[in-house]
């Protein structure tokens, strides 16, 4: 699955940039009371003093266990009015009750392995409002064969909450007859007794008739949603999200990713739709099932070829109107041929082919690559109005929002584009990792996100090398990680005993996705690319149809190493030849190091300690983490001198201090070259000073350079470093060595951490300001200069990139511009606009326009065809400068649909005079968007909006906040938000100061 999130700049002036089954704890076991004969008096005194004093021991006991279990993640405890929660459903129950209130009879989370799934006969018969129903109902029946691995009486499987059971049987081939059943929702969990054990390798057959609400808010399960078409009719459809844990909302299963199965699915269809599976439709045959609940005639069956073997959540089926259209091609590999399908409604025809230009590349390469083919007769890709990830990886049908599928050459950006070609990517790479070879359980999550997104840069390099793919992912995903997991409330790559669900949602963030992904460009930079793929054709190859754990990957790469290197390369005798032990030290410890190197002649001296964005933060939090590394890692450092222009590698064996001899006495040292490793750097200052000129000579390239920024402004973010290092390092940039954005995206990001901690002074916005445009000046000018035929894809994300800078301190040769535009536009919507400045165009309109623009862009809103168009009028709907529009927009934020409505609450909490009045909605409107919504994506984003606030206040009323809500799968970012909060108190009593003096030193005389 491909979380899309876009590389943002935040802004320095309030007009900002960017759009796109818990049990309550009142629940209680029942008390069961035995009757005794009467005592006599003595003996009841006695028994009363007994009773009393066991009460107060088991209090005790309790109390006791209750504050043991308030520990933060990895064993760290919270305090500051907020209780950490490693398992949230397990702090508020102490036992998993029925529907009647009774203890339910198996208390794990986990089901059972006594009874194996070998297959599912599932048929749906889903009604949309089109049909003349109030309400949209999916009616179902599926039939489960089970296999008895081991003797057991009871079948225990998972049935979603809101799903209603009827005419249940159980068979075998020998007679068994249900005794007892028994519905857990807390564990979303059917218990049935049967009249006997099975026997080892026995076959039992469970059916059942289920039916199910179409929720068209909650989007997970099998959900509605609705578009226009383009004679603006609106049209409903319905289609699947199942991960991590939504089979079970859709139809009754063993939802657990492990427990794989074949499926054989039959859909009843109104006339006017079309349904789609992931493996191709065998025949479609007449039904009347459904006629009385149409004026048409009947309904249609498609009976679809059954699956391979294959994981619930990878499930996908959806029923479309026959407004759907697709573009079909045989896509030829070296293996055989495969049909691609892409999907949209007809209004977006034309939109399609990009999507297939980089399928027909990208599927075979990957074929080639792993050397393994694509198991399936086809891959289906569809685009759907709302979907809560960015796009899901379901084995030969891939469903995708509109915006991470269709082209339109008109309104799509070139970063957008690319963003397009790299999710396509990612869920084709999916196909092999977490699909052919999928993780044992969600602790290990990583191993299908982790290579997903690094395999996603390879993929879409093979089908643009003029992209420079690989130079972006310093950017796009490891700085990301770096960020994340400088926080005490970060978490390990593999969380062992993750089981609760809210957890298992909660673990589709940053760390498994982007600190995975930095782990493996590092394993890549170290063992070489050629070891790596032979890694990971051993482990694809090895572990096909199957399920592994990260120790199996590891042990595929250290045996790939072996055979490339022996006991030679570059490598020789160092920890790289037990790549499970170097591994673990990254996996399975929050966090990372901060290496610090000092030149002591001709010596290099390292020193490594745990880094933290709170340095204090275990104290605050009184933490109790541990670690049975403590918190040290078996670093690989790559380094350069002035004499040393070939890296050279050195390791950190768990060492917190290394010294080597080099034959030179160094006047500088860089190490981690091409920010290849997970880690931050520091150096003296005079070393700094060395890399600061050396940089404006451009010696190193973007990637160093966009390292280099961001650990200093990092660095000096915590008081580590003065702040006129990472200021005089920005003032490089001036000299416009280099053509990539990335150090650009790096230093105004960090930049722009700044700004809402001196929004409230005018004259410290105003030069810092005029700083930048100082800095942007030549760099601007020479972008703007060339041509478009001129420009590579780097240099028009560059263009893009310095434009919205440029915006952001109204710069005048790029407002004036673009407001020009705007107004010429605006007088004839026809008048042709640049796909990459349109949504800045739209913004400026609104900002420097009056409440009429506004209206207009929320009226177009309604009329457009455009989804790309779509997302450009979301962003510039936040950007008006009225209070009174701003607050009405706010104010009806929870009566747009989900995307809409939490990417224009983004784009408004980046603007540092909206940023309270948003939270204040959301603190306001809080039951209602969790009655509403319930989505676990939506609750982490929206549990992420407070991080910019910055004194005590906020920290104080948010830590109230959020310790009494229920946060489900947002508690984790709740805190990492309270934790950014924290910093930013820090920053303003240790750096303020200091910074708003350093830049009006700099921004004097410009």
């Amino acid at each position: 699955m491909e979380n899309v999130e876009e590389v943002q700049i935040l802004p320095l002036k309030s007009a900002s940039d960017g759009c796109e089954n818990h049990v309550s704890s009142s629940d209680k076991p029942q008390q069961q009371q035995s009757s005794q004969a009467k005592p006599s008096s003595s003996k009841r005194l006695l028994a009363l003093a007994f009773l009393l004093l066991l009460i107060a021991v088991i209090t005790i006991v309790i109390l006791l266990g209750l504050l043991a279990s308030r520990s933060c993640d990895n064993g760290a405890s919270e305090s500051d009015g907020l209780q950490s929660r490693r398992s949230p459903k397990s702090l508020t129950r102490a036992v998993y009750l029925d529907e009647s209130g009774k203890a339910c009879q198996h208390q794990d989370i986990r089901l059972p392995k006594s009874l194996l799934p070998i297959s599912y006969q599932l048929l749906v018969r889903p009604v949309l409002p089109s049909q003349g129903q109030k309400t949209s109902v999916n009616f179902g029946r599926v039939k489960m064969m089970l296999n008895c691995s081991r003797p057991t009486d009871a079948i225990i499987f998972h049935v979603g909450a809101g799903i209603r059971i009827s005419d249940l049987t159980v068979t075998a081939a020998q007679r068994l007859d249900e005794v007892s059943r028994q519905r857990c929702p807390s564990l979303d969990l059917l218990y049935i007794r049967v009249s006997r054990q099975c026997t080892t390798g026995e076959l039992l057959n469970v059916s059942l008739s289920f039916e199910r609400e179409i929720e068209g808010d909650k989007l997970d399960g099998f959900y509605m949603a609705k578009y226009k078409d383009k004679n603006r009719a609106l049209r409903y459809m319905a289609s699947t999200h199942m991960e991590p844990v939504s089979a079970r909302k859709a139809f009754p299963c063993f939802d657990e990713p492990e427990m794989k199965a074949t499926f054989d699915l039959e859909v009843i269809r109104d006339w006017r739709y079309k349904s789609l599976f992931n493996m191709p439709l065998a025949r479609t045959v007449p039904d009347t099932r459904c006629s009385h609940l149409t004026n048409q005639s009947g309904c249609h069956r498609d009976i679809f070829q059954t699956s391979v073997v294959m994981s619930t959540y990878l499930v996908a089926y959806a029923v479309l109107p026959m407004d759907y259209v697709s573009l079909q091609k045989v896509v030829k590999t070296s293996r055989g041929s495969i049909q691609v399908g892409i999907w949209a409604p007809s209004s977006s025809q034309n939109q399609l082919d990009f999507a297939m230009s980089v399928t027909e590349k990208v599927l075979p390469y990957f074929e080639d690559l792993f050397n393994l083919s694509y198991p399936l007769p086809k891959l289906d890709m569809i685009g759907v109005p709302q979907f809560a990830a960015g796009a899901m990886e379901n084995w030969g049908l891939i469903i995708y929002r509109f915006s991470t599928l269709l082209y339109d050459p008109n309104y799509t950006t070139t970063i957008d584009k690319q963003t397009i070609a790299e999710v396509i990517s990612h869920e084709i790479a999916h196909q092999w990792f977490g699909n052919i070879v999928t993780m044992k359980w969600w602790d290990e999550l990583w191993l299908n996100e982790a290579f997903a997104v690094f395999t996603q840069y390879i993929g879409v390099d093979a089908f643009k090398p003029g992209w420079s793919m690989m130079d972006r992912c310093y950017v796009e995903f490891v700085a990301s990680a770096l960020q994340t997991d400088s926080l005490l409330h970060s978490h390990p790559i593999i969380v062992p005993g993750l089981s609760d669900p809210n957890e298992i949602e909660s673990m589709f963030d940053d760390i498994s996705y982007f600190k995975g992904s930095a782990l493996i460009r590092m394993l890549d930079a170290v063992i070489g690319r050629r070891t790596l793929k032979r890694g990971l054709i051993i482990y694809l190859n090895r572990f096909a149809w199957r399920n592994a754990a990260s120790s199996d990957l590891f042990a595929a790469f250290s045996e790939a190493y072996m055979l490339e290197n022996g006991d030679s390369g570059p490598h020789a005798n160092s920890p790289v030849r037990n790549l499970t032990r170097v591994m673990d030290t990254w996996t399975t410890q929050v966090n990372y190091p901060l290496v610090t190197v000092r030149i002591r002649g001709n010596k290099l001296h390292f020193r490594q300690e745990r880094f933290l964005l709170v340095p204090n933060a275990t104290s605050i939090w009184k933490s109790n983490q541990t670690s049975r590394f403590g918190f040290r890692w078996i670093v690989p450092i790559w380094y350069v001198t002035d004499r040393i222009s070939e890296p050279r590698w050195v390791w950190m064996d768990l060492e917190e201090e290394k010294t080597i001899e080099l034959d030179h006495q160094p006047k500088f040292v860089k190490i981690n070259f091409n920010q290849t490793g997970l880690y931050r750097c520091s150096y003296e200052q005079s070393n700094w000073r060395e890399l600061i000129r050396l940089s404006r000579e451009g010696y190193f390239d973007s990637t160093d350079v966009a390292g280099l920024l961001n650990d200093a402004f990092t660095l000096a973010y915590i008081n580590r470093l003065n702040i006129s290092v990472p200021i005089e390092l920005f003032e490089t940039l001036q000299d416009d060595h280099l053509s990539s954005a990335t150090p650009w995206s790096i230093a105004m990001h960090k930049i722009s951490e700044i700004g809402p901690m001196i929004a409230g002074d005018q004259q410290a916005m105003t030069d810092l300001s005029k700083f930048i445009v100082k800095i942007l000046n030549r760099p601007l000018r020479n972008i703007l200069s060339k041509k478009e035929a001129e420009l590579t894809h780097m240099e028009r994300i560059k263009r893009q990139t310095l434009n919205q800078i440029a915006v952001m301190v109204d710069e005048p040769l790029v407002t004036n511009k673009l407001f020009k535009m705007y107004q010429q536009w605006r007088a004839n919507t026809s008048f042709p606009l640049p796909p990459d400045e349109i949504e800045l165009i739209y913004e400026i309109g609104v900002y420097k326009g009056n409440t009429s623009d506004w209206q207009f862009f929320k009226n177009r809103l309604n009329e457009i065809e455009s989804y790309s168009e779509a997302k450009h009028v979301c962003s510039a709907l936040a950007m008006s400068s009225d209070v009174d529009t701003n607050y009405r927009l706010i104010q009806s934020l929870l009566n747009l649909n989900s995307q809409e409505a939490f990417s224009i609450a983004a784009k408004l909490c980046r603007r540092s005079g909206l940023r309270e009045l948003v939270w204040s909605y959301f603190e306001r409107n809080w039951d209602i968007m969790m009655e509403r919504y319930d989505m676990a994506f939506t609750l982490t984003e929206v549990t992420k909006f407070p991080a910019e606030f910055h004194t005590e206040y906020d920290y104080q009323r948010l830590s109230s906040f959020f310790a009494n809500r229920d946060l489900q799968s947002g508690w984790r970012s709740a805190f990492q938000s309270l934790e950014s909060v924290k910093a930013n108190i820090n920053w303003i009593a240790h750096n303020l100061d200091d910074f708003k003096s350093f830049i009006r030193q700099k921004a004097s005389g410009l």
